[in-house]
């Protein structure tokens, strides 16, 4: 079981330091903290685009692709894509304690 609270809290605050993290990004962070506490915060959980673009509020497919790029080059999240309809994706939290 994992601290999500933790995760997020300390992502917010790498946040501020960082100029590349933007609203989008922490909208869609927010997002994969919720679907994790959804699972019982277990790590790696599944989830779809659909629900993720909805719990954040990305409209754009173009957005959301781009902003789950950026958190996995910057190390802040494995993701691993399921490129089957009925299963879902996997995502792990990274460590991202603040610098």
């Amino acid at each position: 079981m994992i601290n999500t609270s933790k995760i997020h809290l300390d992502f917010l605050k790498q946040s501020e330091a960082k100029r590349s993290i933007l609203p989008s990004h922490i909208s869609l962070f927010t997002a994969m903290v919720i679907c994790c506490q959804k699972q019982g915060q277990k790590s790696p959980f599944r989830i779809t685009r659909r629900e993720l673009m909805s719990l954040s509020a990305i409209r754009s497919f173009s957005t959301y692709h781009k902003c789950l790029r950026e958190l996995v080059n910057q190390g802040l999240i494995d993701y691993n894509p399921s490129y089957n309809t009925i299963t879902a994706s996997q995502i792990s939290f990274n460590s991202v304690a603040p610098k």
